[in-house]
């Protein structure tokens, strides 16, 4: 059985995904160290801001496009964004 190739967005998707909890949850740690040990490190809020910013923009850039494609009919699938399986 041939093995699917991975496709570009799906892939983008998994990243955002994965980089917004890997930031949450290390803002949590930090969190908890300074509360018990005072280290005084921390996420600050702009940076928070735009770090999920990013992320959220990354996420429907990738959306509009695909939209915009289906609609001109141009394509209905990802073959044409698929990575080359190697």
């Amino acid at each position: 059985m041939r093995k699917k190739p991975r496709k570009t967005r799906r892939t983008v998707l998994y990243i955002a995904i994965f980089m917004i909890i890997a930031y949450t949850v290390t803002n949590c740690l930090f969190g908890i160290l300074n509360a018990h040990y005072q280290t005084l490190f921390y996420f600050d809020s702009t940076q928070t801001t735009e770090w999920f910013e990013f992320w959220k923009w990354v996420v429907i850039t990738g959306a509009a496009i695909t939209c915009v494609k289906t609609g001109k009919g141009n394509t209905n699938s990802d073959d044409d964004e698929s990575e080359v399986a190697g």
